[in-house]
């Protein structure tokens, strides 16, 4: 019980943008992931796609499956960067140790299949290996989507705030132009914009952090149906970030977003479920939204199923995985 309620605890205890690794089990595709923010504090450096290592490399060892682990030590402070590689060369997990804590990223099945990393031979860089017909030039994006913002698109406005935050085509790394691309898109009705101008707000990347203009823009989004900005609201409410702290009103947003397939809402409702916050507690809903998160691979997604699992009979545990089994079938329909 005692594990089991640590486990909440980081689940509500991270930031609006933190977690989702181990949420997803793999990092994105949100705009401002904690491991992109951490980067910039000290362990690297992102660049169209290739990871600049702020350190030294130490080793790698190699492994029974003929894969290797690797590891860095990093420049500033105590800090430890592992990846670890099976034999294709592919990323299945990184791990780092150090004054920002200690972070793990499990990548599920398919997406370790989707990215399969190169180190470079003086070991400073990391650089995912892209399929040729599916690589972006980035110089040619920016000189597609730079007159287009000028003229006042809206998705090239919000293409081209994504650009500045991820340093792509040439362009320094600016949150501030993030931030005012953003908004012209934003004021215009783009949903991704306004998802991303509130995550700016929130954590005050290019602006001045401001909770009530993050609750502003990611209502906008929300009530077009858009499940990131859903689960965002969630997280506000259940907080009580430039509102009054309300957990009912938090699991109805975690709600829509985890029936949405949301995988960042799917465990929290599971945890509000489990502790009966916002809502009567149910540990067979519990179980359920923890069992559609550990089906993705999320290793996190699989300890708070396996947790539950020990407070219920088989009975119930067979109903739970009856309801997930019944809501990924609903869910199929509608693809």
């Amino acid at each position: 019980m005692r594990y089991f309620a640590l486990l909440v605890l980081l689940i509500f205890s991270s930031g609006c943008n933190a977690y989702l690794c181990a949420a997803r089990g793999i990092c994105g595709p949100h705009y401002l992931d904690e491991s992109e923010t951490e980067w910039d504090k000290g362990i690297g450096s992102h660049k169209d796609s290739l990871i600049t290592i702020n350190g030294s490399f130490d080793r790698c060892t190699p492994l029974t499956n003929g894969g290797e682990v690797c590891e860095w030590q990093l420049a500033q402070g105590n800090h430890k960067l592992i990846y670890a590689f099976d034999q294709n060369q592919i990323a299945q997990s990184w791990s780092y140790q150090g004054t920002f804590g200690s972070r793990t990223s499990q990548r599920n099945q398919k997406s370790a299949n989707e990215t399969k990393l190169t180190i470079s031979p003086d070991r400073t860089k990391i650089q995912p290996e892209i399929d040729p017909n599916k690589r972006v030039d980035y110089s040619t994006e920016l000189e597609k989507w730079q007159p287009l913002a000028e003229q006042g698109n809206p998705e090239a406005q919000f293409k081209l705030s994504l650009m500045y935050i991820k340093s792509q085509g040439g362009i320094s790394k600016d949150y501030a132009e993030a931030a005012r691309w953003s908004r012209l898109a934003a004021d215009q009705g783009h949903v991704g914009a306004q998802v991303l101008l509130g995550s700016l707000y929130h954590d005050g990347w290019g602006v001045p952090q401001d909770y009530d203009e993050a609750l502003r823009w990611f209502r906008l989004a929300a009530e077009q149906g858009n499940a990131d900005a859903q689960a965002k609201l969630g997280y506000i409410y259940y907080k009580g970030q430039g509102v009054s702290q309300d957990p009912t009103e938090a699991f109805r947003w975690y709600k829509m977003a985890a029936e949405q397939g949301e995988k960042v809402a799917q465990v929290r409702l599971g945890a509000m479920y489990a502790t009966g916050h916002g809502v009567l507690q149910d540990y067979v809903q519990a179980l359920k939204w923890s069992i559609l998160v550990a089906q993705d691979g999320s290793e996190f997604g699989a300890k708070i199923r396996d947790d539950i699992s020990n407070k219920l009979t088989a009975e119930k545990i067979a109903e739970a995985q009856r309801l997930a089994r019944e809501w990924m079938e609903q869910h199929a329909e509608r693809k």
